[in-house]
C-alpha cells in the first residue's frame, strides 16, 4: 500500500462527513488543548508525570506525550494526514489507559482519578483511523478520492 493511498480518504456520504468532522473538530481540539495544558503547565513537557508513580517506559515517553496530543488533535481537527494524526493520540492514550488500569483505577469514578476520558480519546481516534477523516477534510481536497 502506498502512503498516498493510505493517507486518501474514501468517499462518503454527506452526512457521515459530517459526523465525521464533528468528532474530529470535538475530540482533536479537546486533545491538542489538553498537550497544549501539560506544556503550559509549571514542570513543563517533561515534568507533568513527575512523581505520579508511573513505569519507567512511561516515564521515559511522558515528554513526548504533550507534542502528540498537541500535533495530533490539531490535525485531526483540520483532517490533515488524518491516519499519523490518529495514530499519535491512539498511541498516547494507549500509554494513558494503562497508567490507570496499572494502578487499578476504575473507568468511571466520580471525581477520582479514572481512564474514561483516555478511554474516549482513543476511541475517537480509533473511530476517525478506521472510517477516513470524511469529505469535510484537507485530505479529502489534496488526494481528490
Amino acid at each position: 500500500m502506498s502512503i498516498a493511498r493510505f493517507l486518501a480518504p474514501a468517499s462518503q456520504s454527506v452526512t457521515t462527513s459530517l459526523g465525521l468532522l464533528s468528532l474530529r473538530i470535538v475530540a482533536g481540539y479537546a486533545m491538542a488543548l489538553h498537550g497544549l495544558g501539560k506544556l503550559q503547565s509549571e514542570k513543563g513537557a517533561s515534568g507533568w508525570m513527575e512523581g505520579m508513580g508511573a513505569s519507567s517506559l512511561l516515564e521515559s515517553l511522558a515528554p513526548i506525550a504533550p507534542f502528540a496530543e498537541l500535533i495530533g488533535g490539531g490535525l485531526l481537527v483540520l483532517g490533515l494526514v488524518t491516519p499519523l494524526a490518529a495514530l499519535l493520540v491512539i498511541g498516547t492514550m494507549v500509554g494513558a489507559v494503562s497508567y490507570h488500569m496499572g494502578f487499578g483505577q476504575p473507568f468511571v469514578a466520580g471525581g477520582g482519578p479514572s481512564y474514561e476520558l483516555a478511554a474516549l480519546h482513543l476511541v475517537a481516534a480509533l473511530t476517525v483511523l478506521l472510517a477516513g477523516p470524511g469529505g469535510f477534510s484537507i485530505d479529502r481536497f489534496v488526494f481528490k478520492r
